[in-house]
C-alpha cells in the first residue's frame, strides 16, 4: 500500500527488470494501465513489449553500466529478473541474482 501510494505521486517513469517474463510482463501491463511510462531491462528483445510501446534496454544485470543506463531518469524500479532453477553453473546464478540485484 505504501509503495502504491508513493508510485501514484511519482513522475511515472518506471523500469521493470525482466519485463518480458511472466511476472515482469504482468507488472508492465498493470503499470501501463495505470498511465505510467514503462521501460524494461532484459537480456533479449521482446516483441510483445514493442507492441505495448515499452522502451527496451538489452543487457546483463551484472553489467553495472548497462543497468545504470537503463535506470537513468526513472522514479521506480521493479526488479523481477533472475536466473531461476536449481541447476547450472554457480557463477551464472551469482552474476545474475547477486551482482544483478546489487547493481
Amino acid at each position: 500500500m505504501v509503495a502504491e501510494n508513493n508510485l501514484k505521486h511519482a513522475s511515472k517513469r518506471v523500469l521493470v527488470t525482466g519485463g518480458g517474463g511472466f511476472l515482469g510482463g504482468a507488472i508492465v501491463r498493470l503499470l501501463l494501465e495505470q498511465g505510467h511510462q514503462v521501460s524494461s531491462f532484459s537480456r533479449n528483445f521482446h516483441p510483445q513489449l514493442e507492441n505495448l510501446n515499452v522502451k527496451q534496454y538489452e543487457g546483463h544485470l551484472a553489467d553495472y553500466e548497462a543497468v545504470e543506463n537503463a535506470c537513468r531518469h526513472t522514479t521506480a524500479v521493479f526488479h523481477t529478473a533472475a536466473k531461476a532453477g536449481v541447476w547450472g553453473p554457480w557463477n551464472d546464478f551469482y552474476r545474475t541474482n547477486y551482482l544483478g540485484t546489487c547493481n
